[in-house]
């Protein structure tokens, strides 16, 4: 029996073994069963959604093509790039080079017109009256100021710096038009270089225009998609003869959740010779604050850009704003916006007028004493008032050109007084003057 038993023992025993045997290939055959099925799923989900993605890109490309084939996003953007350079150029003219609101400007003819030149901050160096107008400098040729006779052959021009530059820079240092640049080589003049630039205040006005006036609306409806426009990158580029501006012009299209950005370039030119008229602005400037003789109406004509003669399109003209207050106007026949010629103005603060100087008097009592005043106003418009103070007060007079007092007995002895040259502004230099009376006897 016990045998038996344990024949059927083991008998069960392989019945067992063989059963599980049989569970665990089929659990295995299972488990690579939905393991490929889980692949070909997978595969096909994939090839489902590539096609899905491809055909929304296939269909995004086909709508980009039909937009660059078509001028309806050209119409728009160069359409509103042209308006807004227009419309930044012609501000920039109107308010002394700036496009936004000017710190400190005199309102001419609806505009804001910035200051080119200030007056005179004096210093230690450079004093107020009655040292003005001399460079405390020895050896600086500068103008007239001591007894030592004017020379105007050795020193044509009475130099002193007669107020502060305060012109707006035209060109970026960085921008497309640096001097260093070889891409593109349109150097402005010397001089005009400088941060808040009419180039970069263009940049930046166009900017923000070409991202409000675009209208996509029309061109969604065309192709189907979602489409918003990115920010725009703008160029401006200061030609020889004209100003260019050219922007990349960013359209995000998308489709449910698949977006794809395409990039469309665009450019306008508008024939403005900007940097021509702003070298003659900048010439008129320097020439303003260091030469009191010069006449910008006059005197522009021997401007020559980078040694070249631009004349007789450009013209300047000077109009008063108000007390002692002027303005410079450069007008380019050859510079067309909207079918006027281009102008470029400044406006010019009033500076204090340049009295020359007089040297002490000698006469005998009963002899008259004549003072012969030469003041020179850097403003030019300005009419220049003399007068006396200090000694014999209220008895001087200004005869022709000379102030003139008599004397009489008693009057002998040292004496000074001031002498006054003042523009309508009130505005005056002044210089003490010793006068010398000898006893008649």
């Amino acid at each position: 029996m016990a045998r038996k038993r344990g024949i059927t023992s083991k008998i069960n025993d392989s019945v067992f073994l063989a059963l599980f045997s049989g569970k665990r290939s089929q659990l295995t055959a299972f488990m690579l069963i939905g393991i490929v099925m889980l692949a070909i799923f997978g595969f096909m989900y994939y090839a489902s959604k590539s096609t899905q993605s491809s055909n929304i890109e296939r269909q995004i490309n086909v709508a980009e093509e039909n937009i660059r084939e078509t001028n309806i996003l050209r119409q728009y953007v160069t359409l509103c790039l042209k308006e807004s350079l227009e419309t930044g150029l012609v501000m920039a003219g109107d308010q002394g080079g700036m496009i936004e609101q000017p710190y400190e400007y005199i309102e001419y003819e609806s505009s804001k017109v910035a200051f080119g030149i200030k007056e005179s901050q004096f210093n230690a160096q450079m004093p107020g009256p009655p040292a003005y107008p001399c460079i405390m400098d020895p050896g600086t040729n500068s103008y007239p100021c001591s007894p030592t006779p004017y020379n105007p052959i050795l020193a044509p021009k009475k130099l002193y710096g007669f107020g502060k530059k305060n012109l707006t820079a035209l060109c970026d240092p960085k921008g497309p038009n640096a001097a260093y640049l070889s891409i593109v080589p349109y150097p402005c003049p010397t001089g005009t270089y400088g941060n808040n630039s009419v180039q970069e205040q263009l940049k930046d006005y166009i900017e923000q225009r070409l991202g409000d006036c675009v209208n996509l609306t029309p061109i969604e409806q065309v192709t189907g998609l979602s489409i918003t426009n990115g920010t725009p990158n703008v160029s401006i580029i200061f030609g020889e003869d004209e100003v260019i501006a050219m922007t990349t012009y960013p359209l995000n299209m998308s489709i449910d959740r698949y977006s794809s950005v395409k990039l469309f370039d665009f450019q306008v030119n508008i024939p403005v010779r900007i940097k021509k008229m702003f070298g003659l602005v900048d010439y008129i400037a320097k020439n303003e604050l260091y030469d009191i003789e010069f006449v910008p109406e006059e005197d522009y004509t021997s401007y020559k850009y980078f040694g070249k003669d631009v004349m007789p399109a450009l013209e300047v003209s000077r109009y008063n704003a108000g007390p002692g207050i002027d303005i410079i106007e450069v007008n380019d026949s050859a510079s067309i916006i909207r079918g006027n010629a281009y102008s470029f103005r400044f406006a010019v603060q009033n500076r204090i007028p340049a009295l020359d100087y007089i040297p002490d008097v000698t006469v005998t009592e009963g002899q008259s004493v004549m003072i012969h005043p030469q003041a020179y106003d850097a403003d030019d418009s300005d009419a220049i008032t003399y007068s006396a103070s200090g000694w014999k007060d209220g008895y001087w007079s200004y005869t022709g050109s000379d102030l003139i007092v008599s004397t009489s007995d008693g009057d002998a002895g040292s004496h000074e007084v001031d002498i006054y040259a003042c523009d309508t502004s009130d505005k005056c230099d002044l210089q003490r003057v010793s006068i010398e009376v000898n006893n008649a006897g």
